[in-house]
């Protein structure tokens, strides 16, 4: 005794399109909220050293998960030149994935509290 086969059902190319954008856009969020909220405002408000070992390893942390879910960002456009065949809608998940990794870039001034923070001594940014 068999299972009927049923045909497959064709999913439409602007849904499959349709959907893999709203997932970009909310890892896009995500890895935004992730960053203000593990590492900025901590490292701001004198919570997190980032010159401590511990300090250090958060933000290697953290900024592996935000580089790993904006570049999924940019490998969408690859999907959807194999499964749609469209590179132009292609061109605007790999601009919005390189505009993430853009904003993700190791940078410590944003981390740093600011220049008139009397709590915390201000060390000049080495990364730059």
């Amino acid at each position: 005794m068999s299972l009927p086969q049923r045909p497959l059902r064709q999913v439409s190319p602007s849904l499959f399109v349709a959907a893999l954008v709203v997932v970009a856009a909310l890892q896009g969020l995500a890895t935004l909220w992730l960053r203000q909220s593990l590492l900025v405002a901590p490292a701001r408000a004198g919570r997190l050293d980032l010159d401590s070992e511990a300090g250090a390893q958060r933000l290697f942390r953290v900024a592996l998960i935000c580089f790993v879910l904006s570049e999924s960002v940019a490998i969408y456009g690859l999907v959807c030149v194999v499964l749609v065949g469209s590179w132009s809608v292609a061109l605007g998940f790999v601009a919005a994935g390189l505009a993430l990794l853009a904003v993700h870039a190791p940078r410590l001034a944003p981390l740093r509290p600011p220049a008139g923070s009397a709590d915390l001594p201000h060390r000049p940014d080495p990364i730059g």
